[in-house]
Protein backbone atom coordinates (compact mmCIF):
# COMPACT_ATOMS: atom_id res chain seq x y z
CA UNK A 1 0.00 0.00 0.00
CA UNK A 2 1.28 3.49 -0.87
CA UNK A 3 2.29 5.80 1.94
CA UNK A 4 -0.20 8.58 2.59
CA UNK A 5 0.00 11.81 4.50
CA UNK A 6 -2.47 14.49 5.38
CA UNK A 7 -1.71 17.73 3.66
CA UNK A 8 -2.00 20.54 6.23
CA UNK A 9 -3.91 22.65 3.72
CA UNK A 10 -6.30 19.76 3.09
CA UNK A 11 -7.07 19.11 6.76
CA UNK A 12 -7.85 22.79 7.27
CA UNK A 13 -9.81 22.89 4.02
CA UNK A 14 -11.95 19.93 4.97
CA UNK A 15 -14.23 22.34 6.80
CA UNK A 16 -17.16 20.92 4.85
CA UNK A 17 -17.15 17.73 6.90
CA UNK A 18 -19.96 18.95 9.22
CA UNK A 19 -22.28 19.08 6.18
CA UNK A 20 -21.74 15.43 5.29
CA UNK A 21 -24.25 12.93 6.62
CA UNK A 22 -21.58 10.21 6.39
CA UNK A 23 -17.86 10.92 6.07
CA UNK A 24 -15.29 8.16 6.32
CA UNK A 25 -12.70 9.84 4.08
CA UNK A 26 -10.34 12.79 4.20
CA UNK A 27 -7.97 14.46 1.73
CA UNK A 28 -4.51 12.91 1.59
CA UNK A 29 -1.35 12.87 -0.46
CA UNK A 30 -0.40 9.44 -1.83
CA UNK A 31 3.36 9.30 -2.26
CA UNK A 32 4.20 8.73 -5.89
CA UNK A 33 0.60 9.19 -7.01
CA UNK A 34 -0.62 12.60 -5.84
CA UNK A 35 -3.64 13.88 -4.00
CA UNK A 36 -6.78 11.92 -3.33
CA UNK A 37 -9.15 10.76 -0.62
CA UNK A 38 -8.15 8.28 2.07
CA UNK A 39 -10.44 6.24 4.33
CA UNK A 40 -10.31 7.40 7.94
CA UNK A 41 -11.51 4.08 9.31
CA UNK A 42 -11.93 0.47 8.27
CA UNK A 43 -14.91 0.01 5.97
CA UNK A 44 -16.69 -3.06 4.70
CA UNK A 45 -17.44 -3.71 1.05
CA UNK A 46 -20.50 -1.72 0.00
CA UNK A 47 -20.40 0.56 3.04
CA UNK A 48 -20.96 4.27 2.37
CA UNK A 49 -17.81 6.36 2.36
CA UNK A 50 -19.38 9.78 1.88
CA UNK A 51 -22.92 11.13 1.75
CA UNK A 52 -24.16 14.69 1.55
CA UNK A 53 -27.75 15.84 1.48
CA UNK A 54 -28.98 16.87 -1.96
CA UNK A 55 -30.02 20.23 -0.49
CA UNK A 56 -26.30 21.00 0.06
CA UNK A 57 -25.32 20.03 -3.50
CA UNK A 58 -24.89 22.35 -6.47
CA UNK A 59 -27.85 21.53 -8.71
CA UNK A 60 -29.85 23.34 -11.37
CA UNK A 61 -32.82 23.33 -8.98
CA UNK A 62 -30.73 24.99 -6.25
CA UNK A 63 -29.50 27.55 -8.79
CA UNK A 64 -33.07 28.37 -9.85
CA UNK A 65 -33.97 28.85 -6.17
CA UNK A 66 -31.14 31.37 -5.70
CA UNK A 67 -32.96 34.74 -5.35
CA UNK A 68 -30.67 36.60 -7.76
CA UNK A 69 -31.06 33.94 -10.44
CA UNK A 70 -34.77 33.42 -9.76
CA UNK A 71 -35.29 37.15 -10.40
CA UNK A 72 -34.25 36.54 -14.02
CA UNK A 73 -37.51 34.65 -14.59
CA UNK A 74 -38.40 31.05 -15.40
CA UNK A 75 -38.41 31.54 -19.17
CA UNK A 76 -34.81 32.74 -19.19
CA UNK A 77 -33.63 30.20 -16.61
CA UNK A 78 -35.19 27.36 -18.61
CA UNK A 79 -33.14 28.45 -21.65
CA UNK A 80 -29.83 28.21 -19.74
CA UNK A 81 -28.08 24.84 -19.53
CA UNK A 82 -27.93 23.13 -16.14
CA UNK A 83 -24.12 23.35 -16.14
CA UNK A 84 -24.25 27.11 -16.75
CA UNK A 85 -26.94 27.61 -14.09
CA UNK A 86 -24.74 25.81 -11.56
CA UNK A 87 -21.70 27.86 -12.60
CA UNK A 88 -23.70 31.08 -12.27
CA UNK A 89 -24.96 29.99 -8.84
CA UNK A 90 -21.41 29.28 -7.64
CA UNK A 91 -20.30 32.68 -8.91
CA UNK A 92 -23.23 34.51 -7.28
CA UNK A 93 -22.34 32.86 -3.96
CA UNK A 94 -18.70 33.81 -4.56
CA UNK A 95 -19.68 37.44 -5.19
CA UNK A 96 -21.65 37.56 -1.93
CA UNK A 97 -18.53 36.54 0.00
CA UNK A 98 -18.94 36.64 3.76
CA UNK A 99 -22.52 37.89 3.44
CA UNK A 100 -23.64 34.53 1.98
CA UNK A 101 -26.17 33.07 4.42
CA UNK A 102 -25.80 29.45 3.22
CA UNK A 103 -22.72 28.57 5.25
CA UNK A 104 -22.16 25.23 3.49
CA UNK A 105 -22.06 26.83 0.03
CA UNK A 106 -20.03 29.81 1.28
CA UNK A 107 -17.43 27.51 2.81
CA UNK A 108 -17.38 25.32 -0.30
CA UNK A 109 -16.72 28.34 -2.54
CA UNK A 110 -14.01 29.53 -0.15
CA UNK A 111 -12.45 26.06 -0.35
CA UNK A 112 -12.64 26.10 -4.15
CA UNK A 113 -11.08 29.58 -4.23
CA UNK A 114 -8.20 28.53 -2.00
CA UNK A 115 -7.50 25.19 -3.69
CA UNK A 116 -5.10 24.70 -6.55
CA UNK A 117 -6.70 22.71 -9.33
CA UNK A 118 -5.28 21.99 -12.72
CA UNK A 119 -7.40 20.74 -15.56
CA UNK A 120 -6.74 20.71 -19.27
CA UNK A 121 -8.84 23.89 -19.44
CA UNK A 122 -6.04 25.61 -17.51
CA UNK A 123 -3.33 24.58 -19.95
CA UNK A 124 -1.98 27.11 -22.44
CA UNK A 125 -1.93 26.37 -26.16
CA UNK A 126 1.80 25.68 -25.83
CA UNK A 127 1.19 23.16 -23.03
CA UNK A 128 -1.50 21.44 -25.10
CA UNK A 129 0.98 20.97 -27.94
CA UNK A 130 2.51 18.18 -25.83
CA UNK A 131 -0.72 16.30 -26.43
CA UNK A 132 -0.74 16.82 -30.20
CA UNK A 133 -2.19 13.77 -31.88
CA UNK A 134 -4.25 12.70 -28.88
CA UNK A 135 -7.93 13.33 -28.45
CA UNK A 136 -7.22 15.26 -25.24
CA UNK A 137 -5.61 18.16 -27.09
CA UNK A 138 -8.74 18.55 -29.20
CA UNK A 139 -11.17 17.92 -26.33
CA UNK A 140 -9.57 20.58 -24.12
CA UNK A 141 -9.67 23.20 -26.87
CA UNK A 142 -13.23 22.28 -27.88
CA UNK A 143 -14.51 22.39 -24.27
CA UNK A 144 -12.83 25.72 -23.61
CA UNK A 145 -14.34 27.13 -26.81
CA UNK A 146 -17.82 25.79 -25.94
CA UNK A 147 -17.68 27.41 -22.50
CA UNK A 148 -16.39 30.69 -23.95
CA UNK A 149 -19.15 30.64 -26.60
CA UNK A 150 -21.80 29.94 -23.97
CA UNK A 151 -20.51 32.81 -21.84
CA UNK A 152 -20.66 35.14 -24.86
CA UNK A 153 -24.30 34.16 -25.40
CA UNK A 154 -25.08 34.73 -21.71
CA UNK A 155 -23.31 38.07 -21.83
CA UNK A 156 -25.63 39.26 -24.62
CA UNK A 157 -28.69 38.53 -22.48
CA UNK A 158 -27.37 38.89 -18.93
CA UNK A 159 -24.72 41.58 -19.30
CA UNK A 160 -25.88 43.72 -16.38
CA UNK A 161 -26.42 40.65 -14.15
CA UNK A 162 -22.91 39.39 -14.93
CA UNK A 163 -21.38 42.80 -14.18
CA UNK A 164 -23.33 43.15 -10.92
CA UNK A 165 -21.91 39.83 -9.71
CA UNK A 166 -18.39 40.35 -11.12
CA UNK A 167 -18.78 37.37 -13.45
CA UNK A 168 -16.27 37.36 -16.30
CA UNK A 169 -15.34 34.82 -18.94
CA UNK A 170 -12.39 33.75 -16.76
CA UNK A 171 -14.51 33.29 -13.64
CA UNK A 172 -17.11 31.40 -15.69
CA UNK A 173 -14.38 29.07 -16.96
CA UNK A 174 -13.19 28.67 -13.35
CA UNK A 175 -16.66 27.70 -12.14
Amino acid sequence: MAQTSMDEDDSAGFALKPYFEVCRVCPAVFEGFGRGMCCTEDVSQGEELLRISLENCWTAAAAKACPELAALGDELLDAISDASLIALHILVVRSRGSTEMDVCRREHVQLLDSAVFETLLDWTSEDLQMLTGSKWAMVAQACRQDITDEFAELEEVLGEFLQTHAISNDSFLWA
